[in-house]
This record gives structure tokens, C-alpha cells and sequence, in this order.
């Protein structure tokens, strides 16, 4: 009886948990804009109204992380194919599948010093073919370093999924005589419709959040400006609160 109270009670201890996690620190950072020299004020909303730099760099977010977005979920997908609906062989499989593994364990400022170190002015490719491949700063930079960042995820995402495919569905498909795109729609498209929106969601959410990457190859773009604007002021605020040391 104790047991099943338990168990009654605890949908709810978590979602007290998450709401907590949640909004407490939007409520600390809500605190903080509505404080300037120790006061109440609007001051802070007011400077952001007569800025409207802020509107741009929000827009090439947004912009950055819904290209990376659908590229990294187009891309994860047929990477996840690749693995399930083809002969590979297993060895070569299962290597594919770890290096996939291996960049979600780096923090992503190393993936845009790789891309600086590999096809910068100095870099691996660019020494060895004697001119730049491509420019890696600005946003092209910024997307080729978010998808690095972000196909990982979606291919797992992906991969796991058809794991619960049932595969004869796209031999019976090829049996009625189904071309290879009306096949792959019902058998394989269709099935996976929650997983791709997961995915664009996840690589969406990664992509806008992240700043490793766009200060390393941003160059003086506006791409990285949020993350410079809120620097500056953090930076302003904490030489505000702490006492000078001379």
C-alpha cells in the first residue's frame, strides 16, 4: 500500500523537480535585469529597446541553427541508413558508428579550433594544397562546425529508431513492385516521422545555444554578437560588485 503511494506521488516529485530546475534560474536571471545599482529599474529593458543590434544577431542565430538543423537531421538519416539498409561490412559498421561517438565527448570550441587547424590560412590542407580550400569564418564556418557538432546526435537518434524497423515491410514493397523512393516513403519516411521531428528539434536547440563554435570561426560576424553583448555586460557587472584591489 505504502508502495503504490509512492509510486502515486512521484509523477509529481518530478515535475516539481523540473520546474524547479526550470524556472528558478529564469527567475535569478529575471532578477538580475530588473536590477541596476542595487535598485529596482527598467533601465536595462529600455537600453534593449533603443538597440535593435541584438534583433539581428537573434535572426543569424536562428537562421545558423535551423540550416544546421535540417542539413544535420538529412544528413544523420542517411547515415543511419547506410547502416541498417546495406551491405557494409559489420567491421566497417561498427567503426562508423563509434567515430560518430567520439566528437559528443569534446566541448565544441575544439570543433572550430579543427576546423581553424585543418582548412585555416595556416592550416593541415591549406599548407598541403597550396591555396585555401574554402573560407571557414563567417557562416559557412559556423554551420560546417555545428553540423560536426550535431549529426552525432541526430544519427543516433535516427539509428535507434530503425532498430525498430521492421525491414521485411521494404521487401514486400519491393515485391508490389514499388519504385525505391514510393519504398523508402512507406516502409522507412513514414515510420520515422516523430524521429525526424525529434531530431530537427534536439540539432535545432544545440545549434541555437551553442557559442564554442561561432567565437572560434565567427570572425567579426554578428553571428557570435549575443554571446559578446552578454560577456560585455556580465564582465561590466561583476567590476561593478567587486571592490577595487588598489
Amino acid at each position: 500500500m505504502r508502495k503504490m503511494k509512492i509510486e502515486a506521488l512521484l509523477p509529481a516529485f518530478i515535475l516539481f523537480g523540473f520546474v524547479l530546475v526550470l524556472f528558478y534560474p529564469l527567475a535569478n536571471v529575471l532578477k538580475e535585469a530588473l536590477t541596476v545599482e542595487g535598485g529596482f529599474s527598467f533601465e536595462l529593458f529600455r537600453e534593449l529597446a533603443r538597440n535593435f543590434d541584438w534583433l539581428n544577431a537573434l535572426s543569424n542565430s536562428l537562421l545558423i541553427a535551423g540550416l544546421t538543423a535540417l542539413f544535420a537531421t538529412f544528413l544523420g538519416f542517411w547515415f543511419a541508413y547506410g547502416m541498417h539498409f546495406t551491405n557494409l561490412p559489420k567491421g566497417f559498421k561498427w567503426m562508423i558508428e563509434k567515430c560518430f561517438m567520439l566528437p559528443m565527448l569534446l566541448p565544441t570550441i575544439t570543433y572550430g579550433f579543427v576546423l581553424i587547424y585543418s582548412f585555416g590560412r595556416q592550416g593541415l590542407w591549406t599548407r598541403l594544397v597550396g591555396q585555401e580550400l574554402f573560407s571557414i569564418y563567417g557562416k559557412s564556418g559556423v554551420i560546417l562546425g555545428l553540423l560536426i557538432y550535431t549529426i552525432p546526435v541526430t544519427f543516433l537518434l535516427m539509428n535507434d529508431a530503425m532498430n525498430y524497423l521492421d525491414k521485411r515491410y521494404l521487401t514486400v514493397s519491393r515485391l508490389m513492385g514499388d519504385g525505391f523512393f514510393r519504398g523508402l516513403k512507406i516502409t522507412i519516411l513514414q515510420p520515422l516521422g516523430k524521429t525526424f521531428g525529434v531530431a530537427f528539434v534536439q540539432a535545432f536547440f544545440m545549434s541555437f545555444t551553442d557559442f564554442g563554435i561561432p567565437v572560434a570561426v565567427g570572425g567579426e560576424n554578428r553571428l557570435s554578437r549575443l554571446y559578446c553583448m552578454s560577456t560585455l555586460w556580465v564582465r561590466s557587472q561583476t567590476l561593478i560588485e567587486e571592490p577595487s584591489l588598489h
